[in-house]
């Protein structure tokens, strides 16, 4: 272990140095990300610290019984120290504390072999396709922007699919999400809903449904800032989202592990199209 290495929580004068630490390393677009995560209490954000240099950066983030370790992140000239190990390691230890028996997170390759030493397992994977944003979302009659009615329904089909909880950020960022309603006009058969970073879930009952989603979230980051790509990660399992991908010219760019520590989590990965 570094000596003279600290671990604590992230406080609001840390935050442009924090930035700049994982900046770096390649992780520069994550401002919106901290920001979030430092004003919502069900989020606990971390810095590595060694004699006042932020020098890392960890986060946890409950879902219910569930709990998310995300951006465990050390500068180059830091790693190999065990500093991502404690800022996993605390991280595990805050959800744990209040009653998180299953924890997730998205290793990659240079980070998985410190989560397995922790006990994590692999269980599947996210692949992340890209490929390109349409002019204007299609044109259906079940296609419509969400509305706060929409979220019990939202949240329920969400549950059902992920495991988790996450009516909390649902409701968050629902503004300027999407619905499909079921054949019969009533309903919720899938929903997408962004975040302040761009990317956010996106939940269908079926490929078709998840098409007019699709075609939703592409003309709305073409909208946004003008993108000719967009990138969606899906479960490795949902072969029908990554068949209707390839169809769209999407191609693979990237893949990393889901593993988990703990009780396992019941989802359903074939509802999962981003």
């Amino acid at each position: 272990m570094t000596t003279g290495l600290t671990i604590r929580p992230l406080c609001e004068s840390d935050f442009e140095s924090a930035i700049a630490a994982i900046s770096e390393v390649g992780w520069g677009g994550l401002r919106a990300h901290f920001s979030l995560y430092l004003s919502d209490t069900y989020c606990f954000p971390f810095v590595a610290e060694v004699e006042g240099e932020i020098v890392g950066t960890a986060v946890g983030i409950r879902k219910g019984s569930v709990g998310w370790i995300g951006h465990v992140i050390v500068c180059q000239r830091w790693r190999g120290r065990g500093i991502g190990r404690a800022l996993t390691e605390t991280a595990l230890t805050r959800l744990n504390s209040i009653g998180c028996r299953s924890l997730l997170l998205i290793a990659t390759d240079l980070g998985r072999p410190v989560y397995e030493r922790l006990g994590f397992r692999a269980e599947s994977a996210y692949v992340q396709m890209r490929g390109p944003t349409l002019d204007r979302p299609p044109v259906d009659g079940r296609l419509r922007r969400l509305e706060a009615a929409d979220l019990p329904a939202v949240c329920a089909l969400d549950r059902a699919a992920s495991g988790e909880d996450r009516a909390r950020h649902l409701a968050a960022f629902a503004a300027g999400g999407w619905a499909v309603t079921g054949a019969d006009g009533t309903g919720i058969a899938g929903f997408h809903v962004p975040t302040p970073w761009g990317e956010g879930p996106t939940i269908a009952i079926d490929v078709a449904t998840s098409a007019l989603l699709f075609g939703a979230v592409r003309a709305d980051a073409r909208a946004r800032d003008g993108r000719s790509l967009v990138d969606v990660r899906v479960p490795s399992q949902n072969e029908s989202a990554l068949g209707h991908l390839s169809s769209l010219g999407f191609v693979e760019v990237g893949r990393a592990a889901r593993m988990s520590w703990g009780d396992p989590v019941v989802w359903r990965p074939e509802l999962v199209y981003g």
